[in-house]
Parts: C-alpha cells; sequence; structure tokens
C-alpha cells in the first residue's frame, strides 16, 4: 500500500500542489470564501490521519501488538 501510494503521488502531487494554490489564491482575492481553504486542509489532515492509523494497525496485524514495534511505529507515523 505504502509503495503504490508512493507511485500514485508521484504522478499527481503536481496537480494538487497547483490545486492548493489555486485555492488559496482565490481565498486571498476575496473570490472564495475562507472556510474552503480549510475545507481543503482539514480534508488534507484527515488523509494524513487515516494513512498513520493504517500504518499502525498494520504494525498490531504484523507483530501482533508487541509494544516496542507498536511504539515504534506510531513515532515513525
Amino acid at each position: 500500500m505504502l509503495g503504490w501510494h508512493n507511485v500514485w503521488m508521484s504522478r499527481h502531487a503536481k496537480e494538487h500542489a497547483i490545486e492548493a494554490t489555486r485555492v488559496g489564491r482565490e481565498v486571498l482575492s476575496g473570490v472564495r470564501p475562507l472556510y474552503a481553504l480549510a475545507i481543503v486542509v482539514g480534508l488534507a489532515y484527515c488523509a494524513k490521519g487515516s494513512e498513520a492509523v493504517l500504518f499502525v494497525y498494520g504494525i498490531l496485524a504484523a507483530e501482533g501488538g508487541k509494544f516496542v514495534a507498536l511504539t515504534g511505529g506510531a513515532a515513525a507515523a
């Protein structure tokens, strides 16, 4: 899953950066309300949070819940 994420992001990261910049500029110029930028940031934050949860869950599933593996993986996420 992490490998596929890296492949997908290498193809689509530029598009996402351009879109985020466009939304920020539109908020600054008054074309869009401030909450539009808050939604974009909130969705990005939720996406990163879900990645961390999946990562830690994978450690739990593979290691049987060993404390050292769990804390190391959670710190890395």
